[in-house]
């Protein structure tokens, strides 16, 4: 809650009031725009949490995966069964499809 000067007299006010507390001027426009503010800082943490929730999906389903297949096919690059070690890496880390399936 700040101080604001009345229009009409000049006396410092609550910015919340409805009118002058000396001159009785009516100031209903400060209160308009502490609720329009109000509900765009609504909307704007509503367009935030939209936001991060699909930069989450993105990772968790985009770039996750890739990373763990990277991870699978470096670790299997060296063995006689690079395939079996391949999908068997990617089942413990919850990847059901793999390079090799058709």
């Amino acid at each position: 809650m700040a101080l604001t000067k009345c229009p009409e007299c000049g006396m410092e006010m609550s910015d919340m009031a409805n009118a002058c507390p000396k001159c009785a001027f009516p100031i209903k426009s400060n209160n308009v725009q502490n609720i329009e503010r109000k509900n765009t800082d609504h909307v704007m943490f509503i367009v935030c949490v939209v936001v991060a929730l699909i930069v989450f999906a993105f990772y968790w389903y985009e770039v996750r995966p890739t990373q763990i297949r990277q991870q699978c096919y470096f670790d299997s690059k060296n063995s006689k069964n690079k395939e079996i070690l391949y999908n068997d890496c990617l089942k413990e880390n919850g990847i059901t499809r793999s390079i090799f399936s058709n």
